[in-house]
């Protein structure tokens, strides 16, 4: 049974093997693991400043996604309006951020181009310009 041999290090050596160099029998302890316990506390303190960079930069991201819609007005009131895309589905517009001047003239049926962000939600897109758009594809006023 001579498979094992113990060393005083409490490394396990097998049967076979060079043992480790002399430099390295020194015993693992929390602090020689992983460093002194300032490299620790340094690391820790950079992780957390990252998750707090990503956690404070996740929604400027999103909010950059802008979006262009092209469709129908089905209906407009105040400042909200639906729009029917040329696929059929139907999306809800804010119109919170958009100049009047931009969509007082508009009604049902007219063709507009809208550009904005989505939500956050995701359940309506944030218009920040409408653009009336005439059936034979020159812009209206």
């Amino acid at each position: 049974m001579a498979a094992e041999t113990f060393v005083d290090t409490n490394v396990l050596v097998y049967s076979g093997i060079v043992p480790p160099p002399t430099g390295l029998k020194r015993k693992l302890t929390p602090s020689g693991s992983m460093g002194d316990s300032l490299t620790v506390k340094r690391l820790a303190a950079a992780v957390a400043v990252s998750l707090v960079l990503a956690g404070a930069l996740a929604p400027a991201a999103a909010q950059g996604r802008y979006l262009r819609l092209d469709g129908w007005v089905q209906w407009i009131a105040s400042d909200r309006m639906q729009l029917i895309l040329d696929s059929g589905q139907s999306v809800a517009i804010e119109l919170t951020q958009v100049p009047q001047a931009q969509y007082r003239a508009l009604a049902q049926r007219d063709r507009v181009s809208v550009i904005g962000v989505p939500s956050p939600d995701n359940r309506r897109l944030i218009g920040t310009s409408v653009t009336r758009v005439d059936i034979w594809g020159s812009q209206a006023p």
